[in-house]
């Protein structure tokens, strides 16, 4: 399996977390009791941390969500983007989206076109106007 020269490509490719608000993937065990199962149902994900970093940090706020791997690195087991020490550039890829599940398409169509959304609610906004929906979100830009 490693004669193949996929484990060492450059930059590395950091798939990113897309989801709707209240709808990130929970994994659990059948033997979880329920305190267990609602505080994962809470965990930050990569996208929330990153609405958190816009609201804080203005440099945060000039990138694309698709640009925070390169110059950030996700720290899984402590849920927070940490500041990359050595200039290595990675790639992010948002997670593709089938046009079925059409807010979830437009949600992520918004975040590859908008820099520094501080919230999913903020990423509904277009020119001081709150949209209730990512789609009239998008028709209005």
């Amino acid at each position: 399996m490693f004669r193949f020269p996929i484990h060492s490509s450059y930059p590395p490719v950091v798939s990113l977390d897309l989801h709707l608000e209240g709808e990130n993937e929970i994994i659990f065990n059948a033997t979880d009791t329920n305190d267990k199962f609602e505080k994962k149902g809470y965990k930050n994900t990569q996208l929330t941390i990153f609405f958190k970093m816009c609201d804080r940090d203005s440099f945060t706020r000039t990138l694309l969500y698709q640009g925070i791997p390169n110059h950030y690195i996700f720290d899984a087991p402590t849920a927070q983007w940490r500041e990359r020490k050595r200039a290595r550039a990675a790639l992010g890829r948002i997670r593709t989206v089938t046009t079925k599940n059409v807010e979830l398409f437009y949600m992520r169509l918004l975040l590859t076109h908008r820099r520094g959304p501080r919230s999913f609610v903020d990423l509904r906004c277009v020119s001081g106007q709150t949209y209730a929906t990512y789609r009239e979100a998008v028709k209005a830009s």
